[in-house]
């Protein structure tokens, strides 16, 4: 059959344009390619922002104390940091932040001098991390007694006392003072070679009172039972000055400016009998027999490191009871002279 001129055209091979070429190849090369830029970022990138194990573990901190039991006592610090991953190390002393020293790598040693006695928890830090804690015990040999500014000054002021003015009290006496004008506060610390007894499972009874020294306005007392894993304390104030108030109970710190702590507020310049009593982790506080303040922890505290009494004034303590929860006693005095 003849094929008209029309049909015999479009039978004509046609000359291929821009627009016929097959473009699928491309089109399926550039997810590909997209892809593989992506697998090649996210593997740079993972290895760039990848965890990096701190290597806390591989730390090493011990102490050796240079002059026994000694007060004061300079305490060597050794220390391997060398495979640790951290930007800045610290050796802190004690609670106190103020005794903060920075340590470096490729550095084994740091010495530093306990004025205080106390069962201090001195600690390695890795920026803001602790990373290893070790008990440093500075004992006393029975009662020991200074003074100091604040509780942040750091060089305390010893004073040479038997503690026993012959009154049937431990106290110290306003000629032993005699020499001191400005306003201080007076530490009475025993601290036993070892700890002893469960310190979330203990009675601690006291009966003290404060003489003020001057003008003070608002004398006060801390009865303290230090801790091997910390302190418990409560801070007896005049019902005015409860704003000054602290306490602290295993890892539970209480500040009367951003707490109520009006059940603190006491008359402390005439006797009292003070009682803190620690069972299961539950601290129940009681001025002359009278339940006033309660509160909950749950960090162990260990056993029980030592005792003291901090005041603001002539501190005077009739008796002091310690025992465990089921009645052993740990520590008694009255103080009374044989």
């Amino acid at each position: 059959m003849n094929k008209t001129p029309r049909e015999s055209e479009s039978e004509k091979p046609k000359k291929p344009s821009v627009h016929d070429v097959k473009t699928y190849p491309i089109r399926r090369a550039i997810p590909i390619a997209f892809l593989f830029a992506v697998c090649i970022l996210s593997l740079i990138g993972y290895s760039v922002i990848r965890p990096t194990d701190p290597g806390f573990d591989k730390a090493s901190f011990s102490i050796r104390k240079t002059a026994g039991n000694d007060i004061p006592n300079t305490v060597v610090f050794s220390y391997n940091i060398d495979e640790v991953n951290a930007d800045s190390f610290f050796i802190q002393q004690s609670w106190d932040r103020n005794r903060r020293v920075e340590v470096h790598k490729n550095h084994y040693t740091l010495t530093d001098t306990y004025y205080e006695p106390g069962y201090h928890i001195a600690k390695l830090i890795a920026n803001d991390s602790i990373i290893k804690t070790i008990g440093v015990s500075i004992p006393t040999d029975g009662w020991f007694f200074y003074s100091k500014r604040d509780f942040f000054d750091k060089i305390p002021h010893y004073i040479s006392s038997s503690g026993l003015p012959g009154d049937g009290t431990l106290s110290l006496t306003r000629s032993e003072l005699s020499t001191i004008t400005e306003e201080r506060y007076y530490f009475y610390f025993y601290i036993p070679d070892e700890g002893q007894g469960d310190a979330d499972n203990f009675r601690f009874r006291a009966r003290v009172k404060v003489e003020a020294l001057g003008a003070t306005p608002c004398p006060f007392v801390i009865p303290e039972i230090f801790c091997e894993n910390g302190t418990m304390y409560a801070k007896a104030t005049l019902k005015g000055c409860t704003g000054e108030s602290l306490a602290q109970f295993g890892e539970k710190h209480l500040n009367g400016k951003l707490t109520d702590l009006s059940a603190l507020g006491v008359d402390i310049t005439n006797w009292m009998e003070i009682e803190i009593v620690t069972k299961n982790k539950e601290a129940t506080l009681y001025y002359d027999g009278r339940p006033a303040f309660s509160l909950g922890y749950n960090q162990p505290a260990g056993k029980i490191a030592g005792l003291g009494f901090i005041s603001n004034g002539l501190c005077k303590v009739d008796f002091v009871e310690l025992t465990s929860s089921d009645g052993v006693v740990i520590y008694a005095d009255d103080f009374e002279e044989e």
